[in-house]
């Protein structure tokens, strides 16, 4: 008999989510390995093993997660956010960013997504860009927001004279294992 046999898949489950709110990483990821191996696995299992998956930098299997739950629901637009830094943190940088845009044309103005395209174009030198992006997020974003905040550090890196090291610094604390891979609903 194995470990979690006695367990249904909604209690295996239900006790992965706690271990997740709790950041113990290790404990969760072990259910919810075993959780998708089984058929009545419940598709959200699979969006937690890709956020996991991401916090652990391995990226082409987050992704294959992340879009077995956006396939099974396809307006998940978080999940397909998250889908789009594993796709970036797989130097598909293009590929993301059309992911990114076709979230946008059915959630205007969606914080993580305005950050995130806004970090990527400072990266790329379009400053204005970039700049653009960041008016947008601080037009229609609480000031209270996470991502907000950090468009704040951004826009202040771009003024800076050393705008390369400045971006550097915000690509170093994009906080992707404990930041973005969480349930960026919170912020």
């Amino acid at each position: 008999m194995g470990l979690f046999e006695h367990l249904t898949s909604s209690e295996l489950f239900a006790l992965a989510q706690f271990e997740l709110s709790k950041e113990d990483l290790s404990n969760a990821f072990i259910k919810l390995k075993a959780l998708i191996a089984r058929e009545d696995c419940p598709v959200s299992a699979h969006s937690a093993i890709a956020r996991c998956y991401a916090r652990l930098q391995l990226f082409s299997l987050a992704e294959q997660h992340f879009a077995q739950f956006i396939k099974e629901n396809p307006n998940a637009f978080v999940e397909k956010f998250q889908l789009g830094l594993t796709i970036l943190d797989q130097n598909r940088k293009e590929e993301a960013l059309t992911l990114w845009d076709e979230i946008l044309r059915e959630t205007p103005n969606f914080p993580p997504i305005l950050y995130h395209k806004a970090l990527v174009f400072a990266r790329d030198g379009q400053v204005d860009a970039a700049k653009n992006l960041l008016k947008e997020l601080f037009a229609n974003t609480a000031s209270d927001n996470f991502y907000f905040n950090k468009g704040k550090e951004l826009s202040d890196a771009l003024q800076n004279a050393n705008q390369g090291e400045a971006i550097q610094k915000q690509e170093d604390s994009r906080e992707l294992p404990k930041g973005a891979y969480q349930d960026i609903t919170k912020h």
